[in-house]
């Protein structure tokens, strides 16, 4: 599942909920003008990037 739509069926708590629980930083995308995306911080190294990447996919799959 893409991570866009899937962030497209739930709500902002929801969103937040799963990112803080997978220690990942996120702001809600309706700060960015989209309310059906997040924004994550991508300001570490790629190891980090894909760890947290595969964080977040781990509690999604767990909503599924």
């Amino acid at each position: 599942m893409r991570l866009s739509s899937w962030a497209a069926k739930i709500n902002l708590s929801e969103t937040l909920a799963i990112t803080d629980k997978a220690s990942v930083t996120s702001v809600p995308g309706t700060a960015f003008g989209s309310d059906s995306h997040i924004r994550l911080s991508y300001a570490t190294s790629m190891k980090n990037i894909e760890e947290g990447i595969k964080r977040i996919k781990d509690d999604i799959s767990q909503l599924e």
